[in-house]
């Protein structure tokens, strides 16, 4: 009897180690695997490069005219103590003309929790705005300034994306920004823009010969 019960008292044992274990692998997989989960983060911001050279970025853009260029500043910071492996960063806008859009930045890594950030951009007439498929990565800063690389971007409909590989936890060097350009569609010329005045005359014609 007395050795059934320590044989039951050993699997126990055994039993609550490998809970533990598994506990503790699970605990550690889900804790803190987000981008971006600090404080001083940035989310998304943009900046009208033909308006405003002043290189301030902003929450919002407004009063945005046909033929203006644009840049969308996405930054990224590992906050887990984990490497981010497979991080890919991401940057959509609304696919048909509008005077109104909300530019939607994302960042993904194989076993983290998306981040996610938005921005509102107003238009002052109704136009396209069309990413281009080149980025700028800003990446190990020493201290005084970061490196500069640029991506090649894979252009899906209205969505943007760049791979970033692995990215380890920390601020610098491990963290960075990625810069997309993009460029608001020109006015199509009016169907009134000529001969719109009543008085105006339409496509007439002559036969020479017979008048």
């Amino acid at each position: 009897m007395l050795k059934d019960i320590i044989k039951i008292k050993k699997r126990f044992f055994i039993l609550l180690a490998l809970i533990s274990v598994f506990l503790g692998i699970s605990l550690n997989a889900f804790a803190s695997s987000d981008f971006n989960s600090a404080p001083g983060d940035t989310p998304l911001e943009g900046l009208n490069f033909t308006q405003d050279r002043s290189s301030v970025w902003k929450s919002s853009l407004t009063n945005v005219n046909p033929g203006d260029q644009l840049k969308f500043n996405v930054y990224y910071h590992n906050a887990s103590d984990s490497v981010a492996n497979n991080t890919q960063v991401e940057l959509s806008l609304g696919g048909t003309p509008s005077t109104s859009f909300t530019a939607l930045s994302k960042i993904t890594a194989n076993g983290f929790n998306d981040y996610s950030s938005s921005m509102g951009i107003s238009l002052t007439s109704k136009q396209n705005i069309t990413i281009r498929n080149l980025a700028k990565l800003y990446h190990s800063h020493d201290g005084t300034k970061f490196k500069e690389d640029v991506l090649n971007v894979t252009i899906t409909g209205n969505k943007a994306v760049v791979d970033l590989g692995q990215v380890s936890p920390g601020y610098a060097p491990h963290d960075g920004y990625v810069v997309f350009y993009a460029d608001v569609g020109q006015d199509q010329i009016s169907s009134k823009s000529f001969n719109s005045a009543p008085g105006d005359t339409p496509l007439e014609g002559l036969n020479f010969t017979q008048d």
